[in-house]
């Protein structure tokens, strides 16, 4: 009896590229190893060569996030303009992308334009948006090879899923235009769709994090999905997390085969499938998924060390918009007395949030002149955007004193996101920094040297309140979990809240100056849903700071000491940050940091007594 043919599967996969085509990190203009898409070129081609049969996928999330997407955005008003993202997947040939949250960063019309000139498909299967239909699905026909080189016409049927909530993150765009349906309800009914139109296997590209089969979060409901039957492999993002879920046998409990490949290039997702012909259909009998990085770090040193070179054609397609970018880096904006940097903006004020501050400020102040908002006490929410996480010890603001550049700014205020002004009570700011406050895990009085940072938190979603004192105590539980869930309603870890020197009320009112971001995600998870937008003029982060430079050319950044831990006596906790930290302890005496070792990725401890 002739033996039924075996077909060999991988299936490669990117997400989560935020415009990272070189490996360059263009906010300290040097190499960055662990980053590019042109590094992962490399992992993709290599991939391929040993590989009979291969298919290559993006994720979503590929369009913006970078200062070479920033670019691409002014220069895509000539309509001949390729995105330069587009143009390196095209030509590494991409069987097919999906749409993230963020390729609406810029509006439906810009994605549209962007998209035309991709020569593989885009598709999102729960998004409904009348403007710009993209596919809910594809039916890819592919020819394979099985293991005796006999071809097979195998029809692989893809979806394509993205977060419900990108209707709130991208309402400025979204709002009233479109309707983004659950990842999960969608994702089973494409797959049974598929199936039934024939596909011989589905997978699912799904711009959502890991999650749990227990978690029914509308954003992070990758794992939920992989147990769907329909479906054989799933592809997830969004979170930025590295994640494979290993072999899979015939037998086990049947679940996809998943790979979530990092960010900004950093890895190479790869699912290998094998399939055998059955009478009526093609069954995957194994399989398995893993990670492929281009860079690892020096288990003395702490340092990236890389894997793979940049793969010189892919380079070559964006050289000539990366240099552009590095001569307009270099414009000199203002002049600054102090250093500027992040390395500690989890623990303490700082200098570069003082700027920060100053500048949201001064601008909705102007913003308000002559309005019923005028005269209200202004208050500036700062978040230190790079600050380490998952961005590794390179991922921290570090400016000095003297010239500041237009890169400097850009380093400053990494996103595009407008400023805005909020109208608040006492009791909704409490709220707000009571969020922020889960960064924090609980400490005990007299514990020694434990944790002080819950590490899924995302530093970005970190607010200090400048115009304000108070202290955190971390005795105390949290009110919000570091999702942003409300875990105890009565959980008070804001203490000594005052404005002027005076007791702030619950029913006092303010002017919260924060962001675009802030406003459409996370309105409600800090407690001011609902709270009146003071209207302006939209400006950047990264513009109302150089305006500021420009027009207060006396401004002298400094740490105030507004707000700090309330003292445990006899308590010690442990803080990582970047080995460049250790140069800065003079700007910050007033903290009492010790000195510990590095860590096996690459940051550096310090003691902090509290």
């Amino acid at each position: 009896m002739e033996a039924s043919p075996v077909l060999n599967l991988r299936i490669l996969a990117t997400s989560d590229l935020h415009a990272h085509v070189l490996a360059w990190d263009y906010h300290v203009d040097q190499t960055h190893h662990g980053v590019g898409l042109a590094r992962t070129a490399s992992l993709i081609k290599q991939a391929r060569k040993c590989a009979t049969n291969s298919l290559l996928f993006d994720n979503g999330d590929f369009l913006n996030g970078s200062q070479l997407g920033e670019h691409a955005t002014g220069q895509l008003i000539k309509p001949a303009t390729v995105h330069p993202m587009i143009k390196a997947m095209n030509t590494l040939c991409y069987d097919a992308a999906n749409l993230g949250n963020h390729e609406f960063s810029h509006g439906v019309e810009w994605l549209t334009q962007c998209l035309q000139r991709a020569n593989f498909p885009v598709i999102s299967s729960n998004l409904d948006l009348p403007s710009a239909a993209f596919p809910k699905d594809l039916m890819l026909q592919r020819d394979f090879k099985d293991e005796h080189g006999i071809n097979h016409r195998l029809q692989v049927g893809l979806i394509g899923l993205l977060p419900p909530q990108t209707l709130e993150w991208e309402a400025k765009h979204l709002a009233g235009r479109a309707n983004v349906r659950d990842i999960y309800q969608t994702a089973t009914e494409r797959a049974q769709t598929l199936r039934t139109r024939g596909a011989d296997i589905v997978i699912a590209l799904c711009h959502s994090g890991l999650g749990s089969d227990e978690d029914v979060c509308l954003e992070n409901q990758g794992q939920r999905v992989t147990a769907i039957p329909e479906i054989d492999a799933v592809i997830m993002g969004h979170t930025h997390e590295v994640f494979a879920s290993g072999h899979f046998n015939q037998g086990a409990s049947r679940r996809a085969l998943s790979v979530m490949p990092g960010s900004y290039g950093s890895h190479l997702g790869v699912i290998d499938l094998s399939l055998r012909k059955l009478p009526d259909e093609w069954q995957v009998f194994a399989g398995h998924s893993e990670t492929r990085a281009v860079a690892e770090r020096g288990s003395k040193s702490g340092q990236l060390i890389p894997l793979v070179i940049d793969d010189p054609v892919v380079s070559s397609e964006v050289m000539a918009e990366h240099r552009e970018i590095i001569v307009a880096n270099e414009r000199v904006v203002a002049q600054n007395s102090v250093p500027l940097n992040s390395f500690f903006a989890l623990i303490s004020d700082t200098a570069m949030g003082h700027l920060l501050a100053s500048a949201k400020s001064h601008f909705i102040s102007a913003a308000v002149r002559g309005t019923r908002f005028e005269g209200l006490p202004i208050l500036s929410a700062v978040a230190s955007f790079r600050c380490g996480g998952r961005g590794g010890p390179e991922n921290y603001t570090d400016i000095a004193a003297g010239p500041i550049s237009a890169r400097s700014i850009a380093d400053i205020y990494t996103h595009s996101n407008t400023i805005v002004g909020l109208c608040v009570t006492g009791d909704a700011l409490k709220r707000w920094l009571e969020r922020s406050a889960g960064l924090y895990h609980q400490i005990k009085p007299q514990q020694k040297d434990v944790a002080l940072i819950e590490t899924k938190f995302p530093s970005f979603n970190y607010d200090v309140i400048h115009g304000v004192s108070y202290q955190i105590d971390l005795n105390s539980p949290a009110m919000f979990d570091w999702q942003g869930g409300l875990i105890d309603p009565q959980a008070n870890r804001i203490k000594s809240l005052t404005y002027q020197g005076e007791i702030v009320k619950p029913q006092d009112k303010f002017l919260l100056v924060t962001n675009s971001y802030r406003l459409a995600t996370m309105g409600a998870l800090f407690g001011a849903k609902g709270a009146e937008v003071v209207p302006t003029r939209p400006q950047t982060g990264q513009e109302i700071v150089a305006n500021y430079l420009r027009d207060c050319a006396h401004f002298r950044a400094r740490r105030t000491g507004f707000w700090g831990f309330a003292p445990m006596p006899g308590t010690t906790v442990v803080f990582e940050t970047s080995p460049k930290a250790i140069h800065h302890l003079p700007e910050f005496q007033d903290l009492r940091l010790e000195t510990l070792e590095q860590t096996s990725l690459g940051f550096q401890r310090f003691r902090l007594h509290l």
